[in-house]
């Protein structure tokens, strides 16, 4: 490889012949905005800056799936969402019978390491099975691949093996250069990638910003809500001694730790006002990535309700029934409080039929009525459809159960 390229220089004079492939989607649309603000004269294309991993996906569909070259997994490229709900079906039949504490967590678990076995160039087959986990994790693989193949499908990962195997006796036209933007470290896989195209004449540079720090330091706390209060007090005294500067924080695992920082920045913030008037009164802060939707008590309802089929776990049917976003929750709610409990005590999963007879039971009849006309919808023979015609399906669904219920909807929910 040769030797690094500044940024500024390269922006500035990107050609047609030339691709900056970025590690992931935020950095491209950055790049995007840089290549603008120095080339005014002349639109950069967008596909001339763009993650390496669509890049591959584009080459894959023209040099492979065009070309009739795809392997017996198939030419119909499965997305990281579809490949996720697959594992999570996989996972979600084995647990019927030796129940998994959270379902959908194994299920993300299993599918990261099958992935992470090929990008490491690697396949079930290499894996020794020394326990009973990883017996199953082999047992989840064979099922897996059984069910892509006989539906032609192919994921991401693997639409990746077969472009390297292609680019050997590619007959298209490559990028003269390829720059690499943003990666700490390039997986076997994508390693490999490169050196195909290297070895079919293409340049590849690594792109990396000339910027040193002026001063580092490091300093230990006694904890993690101590140094996100730190942290949070060093971004005040930063701000109020200069309110026109940036001040960009990195936290690892920024997601399931957002409560914390949000609670530590808003303390420290609030307590200090003297940059309110020059924020219109607005703490001036701003917190990437925002809570999943199903963090949302509303949101995680309609999911449970969409997700119903003719054989449900007992977990998912009692957080129905707690759920304060349906309509009759309030008006039976002793009857479906003795309701839970019988849930509770018996099986892992019911039957529509079970359920309607527990709720005939309990005298939960306008639940009962929910439960019928639901076993009559997942009993009628659904065709094929379009995006759009579902919707209306999902409407239907909700409807029935009366989502998001009678009460007064905060700000928050709504």
């Amino acid at each position: 490889m040769s030797t690094h390229h500044p940024l500024s220089a390269l922006l500035a004079g990107l050609t047609e012949a030339e691709l900056v492939l970025t590690a992931n989607q935020r950095l491209c649309q950055y790049l995007h905005k840089q290549a603008q603000q120095q080339q005014l004269e002349r639109c950069q294309p967008m596909n001339q800056i763009q993650p390496l991993t669509s890049w591959l996906e584009e080459r894959w569909y023209l040099d492979v799936a065009s070309q009739h070259q795809a392997t017996t997994t198939g030419s119909c490229l499965l997305t990281q969402a579809q490949t996720t709900a697959i594992w999570q079906t996989l996972v979600t039949d084995y647990a019927r019978d030796k129940p998994l504490l959270q379902v959908n967590k194994t299920a993300e678990a299993a599918c990261q390491a099958w992935e992470l076995l090929h990008n490491w160039c690697l396949s079930p087959a290499d894996i020794y099975p020394c326990n009973y986990e990883q017996q199953v994790f082999l047992a989840w693989c064979q099922q897996f691949h059984n069910y892509c193949t006989v539906r032609s499908l192919v994921t991401r990962v693997e639409a990746h093996q077969q472009l390297l195997t292609a680019l050997t006796e590619i007959t298209t036209q490559l990028p003269r250069r390829i720059y690499l933007a943003g990666f700490d470290q390039l997986t076997p896989l994508h390693s490999a990638i490169n050196e195909a195209l290297v070895a079919q004449g293409c340049l590849i540079t690594p792109l990396v910003h000339n910027i040193q720090a002026k001063q580092v330091q490091r300093f230990s706390f006694a904890n993690e809500e101590e140094e996100f209060n730190q942290m949070a007090a060093w971004c005040w005294q930063r701000l109020n001694a200069k309110p026109t500067e940036t001040v960009v924080c990195v936290v690892a695992d920024l997601q399931s730790k957002r409560n914390q920082i949000q609670a530590s920045f808003t303390s420290v913030f609030s307590d200090n006002r003297g940059l309110e008037q020059l924020f219109h009164g607005q703490l001036p802060y701003n917190i990437s990535g925002g809570d999943s939707l199903l963090s949302y008590s509303i949101i995680a309802t309609a999911i449970d309700i969409l997700k119903l089929t003719p054989v449900n776990s007992s977990q998912v049917l009692q957080r129905l029934l707690r759920s304060p976003y349906l309509a009759n929750n309030f008006s039976q709610m002793n009857q479906q409080h003795a309701l839970i409990d019988q849930l509770r005590q018996h099986q892992v999963e019911y039957h529509l039929s079970e359920c309607i007879d527990y709720c005939q039971q309990h005298d939960c009849q306008a639940l009962a009525e929910i439960f019928i006309a639901l076993q009559q919808q997942l009993e009628a023979k659904q065709v094929k459809k379009k995006p759009s015609a579902w919707c209306q399906v999902f409407i239907d669904r909700l409807t029935l159960w009366q989502w998001p219920g009678d009460r007064v909807l905060s700000s928050y929910d709504y």
